[in-house]
């Protein structure tokens, strides 16, 4: 079965534990799934980046035409109303704030039947919403295509493969799919991924320009309200 998922859907899956539906990425995860929904528009060529100046890339938007997502259709019209524009790690911050950004992704997922949607109580007081996997089938998919793009020797990457390998890795998400010792043996490639190096040319540019703006993105702790 197809599920035809967006790369910030992908990432939603790789940052949740499968039991506890909890995040388990040890920062906070707006920012990649932030930096996820630009690399989505600009693969779908959506936007474009400009030539770099003073070493920050702007966003330029190509076509505002819907992509029938709700999420990636509100970031492009943000970016389609905005008054000037923007480098992509500003707009990497902007959308990091989108409203309930987290919960949305994941009920995207609960609709799919990928995911349940749940609570349970933190220190017996709070309330929280947790998402625990119905369907382990498209994570293992995806984790299936991470191993290949980190172990293989392949020099050409898919740019999307590409793109949550870097997410991942920032997010220390890597270290909780595949053997520590098994990563650190393979740093130089999954740098060069996350460069873009490994990547076709007519995504390189997508690749490393999202993986630059994340870096410099600051990162605070969620918990999920």
């Amino acid at each position: 079965m197809s599920y035809d998922l967006k790369l910030y859907e992908e990432f939603m899956l790789l940052a949740l534990k499968e039991e506890s539906g909890t995040v388990a990425a040890s920062e906070s995860i707006e920012y990649p799934l932030a930096a996820a929904i630009m690399t989505e528009l600009m693969l779908n060529k959506r936007i474009e980046l400009l030539p770099a100046e003073d070493e920050k890339q702007k966003i330029r938007l190509l076509d505002p035409s819907t992509l029938h997502d709700e999420i990636l259709d509100e970031a492009l019209s943000k970016i389609a109303k905005s008054k000037r524009e923007q480098t992509l790690g500003e707009w990497i911050e902007h959308l990091a704030t989108l409203k309930k950004l987290v919960h949305r992704t994941a009920h995207r997922l609960v609709q799919r039947g990928i995911l349940r949607a749940d609570e349970d109580k933190i220190l017996l007081l709070f309330n929280r919403k947790i998402y625990p996997e119905l369907d382990p089938e498209p994570e293992r998919e995806i984790v299936e295509r991470l191993r290949n793009a980190i172990f293989s020797v392949d020099s050409n990457v898919d740019p999307r493969d590409a793109v949550l390998v870097a997410l991942a890795n920032q997010t220390h998400l890597l270290h909780q799919k595949f053997d520590k010792n098994d990563l650190k043996a393979r740093e130089d490639r999954i740098k060069q991924i996350s460069e873009g190096s490994l990547t076709a040319s007519a995504a390189k540019e997508a690749v490393e320009a999202m993986n630059t703006a994340l870096l410099v993105a600051v990162f605070i702790p969620i918990i999920f309200d």
